[in-house]
């Protein structure tokens, strides 16, 4: 704190000038520390005051940037609605490849939300890459375009869905449609790469030849925007709390299990 923040002691930062500096070297010992420490009690008290405003005007600066930016994100989420959400020929056509790539999920996107609540809404109607293993072990993996139907829970067939083999438990499986059959997928079948041309050209014919219906370029755009916002926005401290509470019951159930 300089002369100048200190308004009651300008002189030596502890005494009020010269004169008084004279007076407390003159009285005796005991007084004279009394006083100063009186002085410096004083002091503190004034720089912790002096900091919990700079403190809270921090903290405001803090929060109207977070609002704006707030602001300027929803704005930009309707904007992408309101686009997503365009009445006419074009939302009515087949989507692209990169509309599929827009509301596409992978492993390492959703691990870290299992059993959040909403997830299963906004994993239902995404697309992802599905690896196919291959029957020699010689020969690469095949990928395909799958769309998430729906989200089921099976404890009994609890699986690991971390990356790293981390031992995140899982008794979640995604439901897809392939050669016109029901599919339960684990989400460790999920490849982190996008899709290709070739990946796109391939689900397109496999749409035409069963009995599917082709979802529309509205609609994936649509769940590309609820993609992003879901895993845009920050869990609140009830759903986090929902989310530990399922994680723990499945890890308990997999202690028993392997």
């Amino acid at each position: 704190m300089t002369e100048k923040q200190n308004p009651l002691y300008p002189f030596e930062r502890i005494y009020t000038s010269i004169e008084d500096k004279e007076e407390l070297m003159a009285a005796p010992v005991i007084e004279r520390e009394e006083i100063l420490a009186s002085r410096q009690d004083k002091l503190n008290k004034l720089k912790l005051i002096k900091d919990l405003e700079t403190m809270i005007e921090e903290q405001r600066v803090q929060r109207m940037a977070a609002e704006k930016a707030r602001i300027h994100t929803l704005a930009g989420r309707q904007e992408k609605r309101k686009k997503a959400s365009t009445n006419g020929k074009e939302a009515t056509k087949p989507p692209s490849l990169q509309d599929l790539n827009n509301a596409r999920v992978w492993r390492g996107m959703f691990e870290w939300r299992l059993y959040a609540p909403g997830l299963k809404e906004a994993l239902t109607g995404s697309f992802f890459k599905m690896r196919w293993p291959a029957k020699d072990k010689d020969r690469a993996p095949t990928y395909s375009i799958q769309q998430i139907l729906d989200v089921e829970r099976d404890d009994k067939r609890i699986y690991d869905v971390s990356i790293d083999g981390s031992k995140k438990w899982c008794g979640l499986f995604a439901k897809i449609r392939y050669k016109d059959r029901a599919h339960s997928v684990p989400f460790t079948a999920f490849s982190r790469h996008k899709f290709t041309e070739d990946e796109f050209r391939n689900w397109l014919r496999g749409s035409e030849e069963v009995v599917q219906v082709m979802p529309q370029k509205g609609e994936v755009q649509t769940k590309a925007v609820e993609l992003d916002e879901y895993f845009g926005t920050k869990l609140d401290e009830t759903s986090s709390a929902q989310m530990r509470i399922f994680r723990d019951d499945v890890a308990k159930v997999a202690r028993e299990m392997f």
